[in-house]
């Protein structure tokens, strides 16, 4: 039992690493690019509204811990 746990902390905290890195690096890379300063929200917008199967965050957090539930 305390096994399982401990492999789903440390899977939790090697993908929370994985995502902090790569979004530094995506930071990085754009910091450089030139362009427009400003994210039009437009373009945002469009691409959630032609995505049917996209999923709130919200629904993915309890997606997640419905999971670590049924590990225990």
């Amino acid at each position: 039992m305390r096994k399982r746990l401990k492999k789903n902390f440390t899977l939790i905290a090697f993908l929370l690493l994985v995502n902090v890195v790569g979004f530094l690096s995506a930071q990085a890379y754009f910091s450089g690019a030139k362009g427009s300063s400003t994210f039009s929200t437009q373009v945002l917008l469009e691409s959630i509204s032609f995505n049917p199967k996209m999923i709130a965050p919200a629904k993915w957090l309890e997606l997640g811990i419905d999971l670590l539930k049924k590990n225990r």
